[in-house]
């Protein structure tokens, strides 16, 4: 719960709900929960069954087979309770089933023209029929954006784009720190453009990328990082340096730590 982003946290005494306004967002808590070594799914012969939580969709339910869950819509809101427990003491908002609530799809179109505000993190449309603007709270919105960048950052540099592909990583990082999982190929993509053009500055960058990643984390003990260090140290004739990340490069791909 301390990693929440959102208010919008209700429970009773046998479940605690986390609310999102978009299933992008959504997408990017369950995530979280599974690296919490939570497990959203399990895979059988009907198809997919929720095992620890249950993502519930406001106008359909549970997003697969739940074995453990009930619901049902009361006064426009979906209630959610355990199996074979009452549906608990729940308080919703007092004015909640009074408002005029509505399905807004969060795709383009003639309709529902969407921009997005990092700042505030809001989506934000004006509905072409009525002209009321509405608002969606986006507190994964950075988060999104970020996923996407590296994904075609990634992308790129497997295509052998490795300029665009570290492009990609800077806008990421417009963002925020790149996540540990993501330095690695972000300075692989570096290095492979100074390989090319040599430009001393970008050089430097690299090497200050490596020497992080290779004595504060992920490589500390990776042949593959020590390798691509030792070749930025020669590019900037540190002859010595160079050696040295090589000989670790060759001890750890030895112990088969690539």
């Amino acid at each position: 719960m301390l990693r929440f982003p959102g208010g919008s946290i209700w429970d009773d005494e046998n479940l605690i709900r986390f609310g999102f306004m978009t299933p992008q967002d959504t997408g990017v808590w369950v995530r979280q929960l599974e690296d919490f070594g939570l497990v959203f799914y399990d895979q059988v012969e009907s198809g997919l069954r929720s095992r620890d939580f249950v993502v519930m969709d406001q106008r359909h339910g549970p997003t697969c087979e739940c074995s453990w869950i009930e619901s049902e819509i009361r006064d426009g809101i979906r209630w959610a309770w355990e199996v074979g427990k009452p549906p608990g003491s729940f308080d919703p908002p007092v004015d909640l089933s009074k408002r005029s609530l509505r399905f807004v799809p969060l795709t383009d179109s003639t309709e529902f023209p969407w921009s997005s505000d990092l700042a505030s993190g809001l989506d934000l449309t004006i509905d072409q029929n009525s002209g009321q603007t509405r608002y969606v709270g986006r507190p994964y919105l950075g988060q999104q954006i970020y996923d996407a960048h590296i994904r075609a950052a990634i992308d790129e540099t497997n295509l052998n784009k490795p300029i665009e592909g570290f492009r990609l990583f800077q806008e990421a990082e417009k963002i925020k720190a790149l996540d540990p999982p993501h330095r690695i190929p972000a300075a692989i993509a570096l290095t492979e453009v100074v390989l090319v053009n040599k430009n001393l500055d970008l050089i430097q960058q690299a090497l200050l990328r490596w020497k992080e990643i290779t004595e504060i984390g992920p490589g500390e003990e990776s042949a593959t990082c020590w390798t691509y260090r030792a070749a930025v140290e020669q590019m900037l004739g540190l002859k010595e340096d160079s050696q040295s990340s090589r000989n670790l490069a060759a001890a750890f791909k030895a112990e088969g730590r690539y």
